[in-house]
């Protein structure tokens, strides 16, 4: 079962039992004090409710409280509710009451009297609920004593899990070879000639920043290019004068005295710099606030041209303040940052948690089974660190099966690590935010959601705080950035719903963080893909791409040459997964000549699958796809092996229409492929007939075979 997140909402309670509005509505004044009573009793249990949340993934009876006090706390919301809407119904009879008065200078005893006696038999009926349910809400609290819960505040950063971090790479390391190498050129080009520049790595807790910025402050090049070298890990706590003292002790080797004055410090610190080119690493940074990174710049700027501060983050928003007050390192190659670290490719993943896990599957059915957990881990090291720790104990034929099973943040043998991870991310936020993320709970997983009506969603709920009610869209809106600023969103362009569109925006490749871009099935009025698409490198979800049917002229002005995407822009977008459909693929001959298609549609797949992989990229373009369809390829006669073995995720291939094709002795390299479906390809009839047909041993071990709508299934027809 998925943790429980009660604080945001008893945060919100509280407030609601804390508004004078509340007992403005009741002249009953044991409902005044019940009030009170409940007040009392549900800030008693506020007090400790972080703790427990933390208890809960290594205390089942604390979990199963939480449980109780969920249902219990939601009636209370209910209720504070049903407050607030007769407080605005009383404050709309007063007005109209006041108006009939005015009108008509008098007024009916009779109706004031029957007014108030509704008020009172109100006022009666939810002092008894609310006795009810804080009777309830007492005995949980008695409950909690049982589990030495202690108290503890919303910002109380000193209770957050402590991990604090050295210069020392870890002993295993895999992949990361082309980021380390990018960060080092980043480091190590002087030409701007800036005195102090700043190297952001941004990303999601677990996905390696600390490692990779270890591999490049170990490598044997900062020692000749940089005369001091300092790691300082700083987390949640930007305090200067514990930074420098930091940074002095690390050039001193030796300790400071605690007790020396932030002015002793600056000194002491300029004179071992001054006129230095340093390397500082600042590591796991939080602060977003800009005049703590201009104190920290001031102190910086004796130093010489060329010194570099690396930073590691998990907020957009630090990387962003920290390259505005320290400017940005840039290289002749390299632009466009912070630099955004993503996940590790598939194989690299697979590499890891084999080297980890000391195990080897023996078959493919369990190598199939471990990838598909580790597909749960979306490339992201922690996770497979912890997947390979707990599969090295287990039985590969028996027991991964049901490992693939469950979700990996249901885990709970020991202290589950990517749970860590999650926590202190969501605990870092302030109270108001953590009810609007907390919220997101209730849609399903994978949601995309429509950021407008989200924040009118947190409106309804209560959750946004302005005096101005006209102000909320736009703080709501600046509520939703600083999620999107710190990770908790994924940038989607949505536009399934643009039936009609015929062309995607042409600054497209501006969104360089787009992950998800979702058209209308099969893009139906497209009619080209933007020139730059494939600068898109976090890409993850791209569902059709379209081949221009108009041929580009050779001229230098012509328009088309400067608008339109090529079938190339695909070899950089190695990390897309899913379906993808390539439109229009027998007119591919109009794309750049370097990748050499030829003009018949064949030639064209072959080249596709064939690309070669930029210097960026560790894996084949493309072996992350699990679908592939191939429509209507009027000359294609066998499909291309070499090229089909990039494919090395493929769990689905659709083959329709193809009149010519007539082997399919390529699907034999697709080892993870699970279902072929075969539609109005005549050839292929005979050729796939069970035990009988030339092309039966090549696809024989697909799970699953359709040949023009009849089912084969282990070779049972």
């Amino acid at each position: 079962m998925a943790s429980i997140v009660l604080s945001p909402i008893v945060t919100q309670i509280v407030e609601k039992l804390s508004d004078l509005a509340l007992h403005h509505i009741s002249l009953f004044c044991t409902l005044q004090t019940e009030l009170q009573n409940l007040k009392v009793t549900v800030s008693a249990i506020h007090a400790v409710l972080l703790d427990a949340e933390e208890q809960q993934f290594h205390n089942r009876q604390v979990k199963d409280w939480l449980e109780k006090l969920s249902e219990v706390m939601y009636d209370v919301d209910d209720l504070l509710d049903d407050f607030a809407t007769e407080a605005a119904l009383k404050k709309l009879a007063a007005a109209a009451e006041d108006d009939y008065v005015e009108r008509r200078k008098t007024t009916c005893w009779s109706t004031t009297v029957c007014s108030s006696s509704k008020q009172l038999m109100y006022g009666y009926r939810m002092a008894r609920e609310i006795r009810a349910i804080r009777e309830k809400l007492e005995l949980l609290s008695k409950d909690k004593d049982n589990f030495h819960l202690e108290v503890r505040v919303d910002d109380d950063l000193a209770s957050l899990p402590f991990r604090e971090t050295d210069s020392c790479p870890p002993t295993i390391v895999v992949g990361r070879k082309d980021d380390h190498s990018k960060i080092v050129e980043l480091l190590l080009d002087f030409e701007s000639g800036d005195n102090i520049s700043v190297v952001p790595i941004v990303g999601i807790g677990g996905l390696g920043k600390t490692t990779l910025a270890q591999l490049a402050f170990d490598d044997e090049r900062m020692i000749e290019s940089f005369e001091i070298k300092v790691w300082v890990y700083v987390s949640q706590n930007f305090d200067i004068k514990a930074i420098l003292a930091k940074m002095l002790e690390s050039i001193n080797r030796k300790s400071q005295p605690a007790d020396l004055a932030l002015d002793v410090l600056k000194v002491l610190f300029q004179d071992k710099i001054r006129g230095k080119r340093f390397l500082f690493v600042l590591d796991d940074v939080w602060e977003e606030n800009e005049g703590s990174w201009e104190a920290l710049g001031k102190y910086l700027t004796v130093g010489a041209p060329g010194s570099k501060v690396l930073v590691t983050t998990r907020s957009r928003l630090v990387a962003e303040v920290s390259s505005k007050i320290l400017k940005p390192a840039t290289s002749t190659s390299l632009v466009g940052l912070p630099y955004f670290l993503e996940g590790l490719e598939l194989d690299e993943a697979w590499n890891l948690m084999v080297k980890k896990a000391g195990v080897v599957p023996q078959s493919s059915n369990v190598e199939s089974i471990a990838r598909e957990i580790l597909g749960k881990c979306c490339g992201v090291p922690l996770a497979v660190n912890m997947v390979a720790g707990l599969l090295s104990s287990t039985d590969p034929e028996t027991e991964w099966p049901l490992f693939l099973q469950k979700e990996l943040w249901t885990i709970s043998e020991g202290e589950n690590p990517i749970m860590s991870a999650l926590r202190l991310s969501f605990n870092h936020l302030p109270a108001h935010l953590k009810r609007c993320f907390a919220y997101c709970k209730l849609f399903p997983k994978g949601h995309v959601f429509d950021v407008q009506r989200l924040v009118q969603f947190w409106r309804a709920q209560g959750y946004i705080e302005s005096a101005d009610r006209g102000l909320e869209l736009n703080m709501g809106l600046r509520y939703f950035k600083t999620l999107w600023w710190r990770s908790f969103f994924q940038e989607v362009l949505d536009l399934s719903w643009c039936r009609l569109l015929k062309e995607l925006p042409r600054d497209l490749k501006k969104m360089v963080n787009l992950m998800h871009l979702y058209l209308y099935p099969l893009g139906v009025k497209l009619t080209h893909m933007p020139k730059g698409i494939g600068e898109l490198t976090s890409l993850l979800t791209l569902p059709v791409f379209v081949v221009s049917k108009k041929k580009k002229s050779r001229g230098n002005d012509n328009k088309m040459e400067e608008e339109v995407g090529g079938l190339d822009e695909l070899k950089a977008l190695n990390a897309l997964r899913g379906e993808l459909t390539i439109k229009n693929l027998v007119k591919a001959e109009s794309v750049e000549t370097r990748l050499e298609l030829r003009k018949t549609g064949s030639q064209s797949l072959l080249r596709t699958m064939n690309m070669k992989t930029t210097t960026m990229a560790s894996s084949p373009p493309l072996s992350k796809l699990t679908s592939l369809q191939l429509v209507e390829m009027d000359d294609l006669e066998t499909l291309p092996e070499e090229g089909l073995s990039n494919l090395t995720s493929l769990q689905v291939l659709e083959i329709v229409k193809c009149l010519r094709l007539a082997s399919l002795s390529a699907v034999r390299n697709l080892h993870s492929l699970q279902k072929l479906d075969i539609l109005e390809c005549p050839q292929l009839n005979d050729r796939c007939r069970k035990g009988k047909g030339e092309d039966w041993p090549n696809i024989s071990h697909v799970p699953e075979i359709m040949l023009d709508g009849r089912a084969f299934k282990w070779g049972l027809e």
